[in-house]
This record gives structure tokens, sequence and C-alpha cells, in this order.
């Protein structure tokens, strides 16, 4: 993941994911939070939302949302939001449908939501890194690290994202 600040001027057009294995993580918060959901699942697919204790992951909150999924992953819903992460977008998430919100942030959503979607469709974990692009108006940032953990009480079925992002660094 790149630090360097992208300017307006260099912004891509549209935003640009790098999808890579949980052990390239970059920032320590989500290696973190990556461990912590590897040792839950053992040898299951991916742990239940009941397994969570967020005080093995405290460090990591303000930059976690729990969201949860709606038919077959059609729809997703923020159920808690991080005050980092609720921060990093101009539009609230907390209590709110992503279809909702595309209104107001038609191209943030489209990318969340194709990454939300690959995520329940494989029931694997996602590392990802990217540099939003002018297209991602709502977003108060330029690049990010982020990981989206699958949770679900019966596999093959996940019913929610465990997801953490750092952003850095915010747009001017």
């Amino acid at each position: 993941m790149s630090t360097l600040a992208a300017t307006p001027f260099n912004l891509p057009d549209e935003t640009v994911l790098e999808y890579f294995p949980l052990d390239r993580l970059q920032s320590p918060i989500l290696h973190g939070a990556a461990a912590y959901w590897l040792r839950l699942r053992g040898s299951r697919r991916f742990p239940s939302r009941e397994d969570l204790n967020p005080a093995r992951f405290s460090s990591a909150l303000r930059h976690m949302a729990l969201v949860r999924v709606m038919g077959d992953g059609a729809k997703f819903e923020y159920r808690i939001v991080g005050d980092s992460l609720a921060g990093a977008f101009s539009v609230p998430l907390q209590n709110s449908r992503l279809g909702e919100i595309a209104t107001k942030a038609p191209s943030t959503v489209t990318v969340i939501g194709g990454v939300y979607r690959r995520c329940v469709q494989s029931g694997e974990p996602l590392a990802l890194s990217g540099t939003t692009g002018r297209n991602a108006s709502t977003a108060m940032f330029t690049h990010f690290e982020a990981v989206v953990l699958p949770l679900g009480v019966a596999e093959p079925v996940v019913d929610h994202l465990l997801t953490f992002m750092i952003c850095q660094p915010p747009r001017p």
C-alpha cells in the first residue's frame, strides 16, 4: 500500500483495488484482526458472529464495521460502525443499508458492494488495498487497506461480514 498522498490531479478516474493474501497485510491492526479471525475459525470455514469477543480486538474496534448479509448477499446492512470508519465517508453508515446510500454515493456503493458480494460468494476472507478514484466523491481518503472476514452459523452460508479498514491519508 502506498503511503504517498495522491492529489486530486493524479487520482485515477475509477477506484483501483488490489487483492492479496492475508499474510501480506501491512497494517498491524488489520494483521491482528485477521489473526484473531483465523484463531476463532479453527478448522471451520469461518467462525460465527456469536464467537466474537470484541475485547480480543479492542485496538481495532474504531476501524471495524459489522455488516449483516441479507437476501443471500443481495443486500447489506451496517450494524456496528467504528468511529474511524464512520468518519471515512461523507454519508452515514451506522444502521444504513448499502442500497439506501446508493443515491448519495453510487460509485462507492458499487465498489463496496462488489467486495462484499465476492466475500459472501466465496466464503473466504479478503485482504485488499487500493486508491480511491475521482468517482468516489464520498470517500474522505485516497489510499486504504482493508480486510473483509466472513461469519456464519452454518456453512456455507455467510450471514455477517466483519470488516476493518485503515485509511491513509485523508483527502484535503
